[in-house]
C-alpha cells in the first residue's frame, strides 16, 4: 500500500494522537522515483499549541513503524525558502484544507521547534 493511503487510513489517530492539522506526502515518493531504499518524505502542519518536540519524534517513529520505511519528517513551517516553492507545489495533502483544494495555502514562518537544527 502506498503511503499516501497509508496515512489517509490512520488519519485519526495521527490527528488525535499527535496534534496534526494537515499532512501530506512530497518528494521521490509523489514524483513515482522512490526505490526500495527510498526514505518518504512527509510534511506536516500541527495545530496550534500542538508543536512539540515529543509529537514530532513520536509522530516521526509511528510512520515509520506503518510504513516499513524510514519517514523524513519535515515541518511545513521550518521549509527553507531555497526549497520551499518545490515542496508547496509538489506535496499531495491526506488530510486539510489542501487536500480539497489542491494546492497549499499560506506562508509559513520559521518554526522555533527546529531553530539551529537542520532542517529540509
Amino acid at each position: 500500500m502506498d503511503a499516501l493511503a497509508l496515512i489517509r487510513q490512520n488519519l485519526s489517530i495521527i490527528r488525535e494522537r499527535y496534534g496534526v492539522a494537515r499532512i501530506g506526502v512530497f518528494g521521490s515518493v509523489v514524483r513515482g522515483e522512490a526505490t526500495p531504499a527510498s526514505d518518504i518524505d512527509v510534511l506536516v502542519e500541527f495545530r496550534e499549541g500542538e508543536e512539540t518536540f515529543d509529537h514530532l519524534m513520536d509522530l516521526t517513529f509511528y510512520l515509520e513503524d506503518l510504513m516499513g520505511r524510514p519517514v523524513d519528517l519535515v515541518i511545513a513551517d521550518t521549509l527553507k525558502p531555497r526549497v520551499r516553492g518545490t515542496v508547496l507545489a509538489e506535496v499531495v495533502y491526506a488530510w486539510g484544507p489542501a487536500a480539497l483544494s489542491g494546492g497549499h495555502q499560506g506562508r509559513h514562518r520559521r518554526h522555533p521547534l527546529l531553530c539551529g537544527g537542520t532542517v529540509v
